[in-house]
């Protein structure tokens, strides 16, 4: 006999997923549609998205995640219960403190992406956005990857009581997933394994550089 504890060490320690159950009679597309940007380089394109889980009393957690696609590095995330707009871009501010600010961001066309306040931030900020269809979250992937496994690796696999429960094992797997977690489309290294590997091309300057020069995409 197998206690779950000792089934739980194997699955963590070779980096197992949970299966996930897949529709049938759908075919989804799998081309990138021609209106979205690819991402070329680091902090060219960043996603936003949220997600939910509900604590032991049933009461909903609201979560934001923040991607740069060509690194598949997680930026940033944030649990609450409710998140507002001007929560969103203090969130995104931190990030562009500590990252610097990336051309593009990519969302899908949540009320909070669509406010005036988050337009007027964006023209501030000279950062160009990007919708996803209503309906088609799947041209947004890689991002959606990292919610996957963030629910399946992580969250689902806890009972959470409070707030701050969910924000702490968030925290423990953001350092995992970026510092340790293999990833097939970065040749099976870690996100900061791969950003290393491109000879420090996310540093700030670097994206500041491109700024000044006046990149900017309407």
């Amino acid at each position: 006999m197998v206690n779950h504890k000792k089934v739980y060490r194997i699955y963590t320690s070779l980096n197992l997923q949970r299966p996930k159950k897949t529709r049938k009679g759908r075919m989804l597309q799998t081309t990138k549609p021609e209106n979205l940007t690819q991402p070329q380089y680091p902090n060219h394109v960043w996603a936003i998205d949220f997600i939910f889980i509900r604590l032991s009393n049933k009461r909903k957690v609201k979560i934001l995640t923040v991607e740069d696609l060509y690194t598949r590095k997680a930026i940033k995330t944030y649990a609450d219960f409710s998140i507002r707009n001007f929560q969103v871009i203090e969130v995104l501010q931190e990030c562009f403190s500590e990252y610097g600010k990336p051309r593009i961001i990519r969302c899908d066309n949540g009320r909070e992406f669509i406010a005036h306040q988050f337009q007027r931030f964006f023209a501030q900020q000279r950062i160009s956005q990007e919708f996803i269809p209503p309906g088609k979250p799947f041209w947004n992937g890689t991002l959606e990857r990292f919610n996957e496994s963030l629910k399946y690796e992580c969250l689902y696999l806890h009972s959470f009581d409070t707030l701050q429960e969910v924000r702490d094992t968030i925290d423990t797997y953001f350092v995992f997933y970026n510092e340790k977690r293999p990833h097939f489309a970065l040749n099976f290294m870690s996100p900061l394994q791969y950003e290393r590997s491109l000879g420090g091309a996310c540093s700030k300057e670097t994206s500041a550089s491109s700024h000044k020069e006046g990149h900017y995409e309407s």
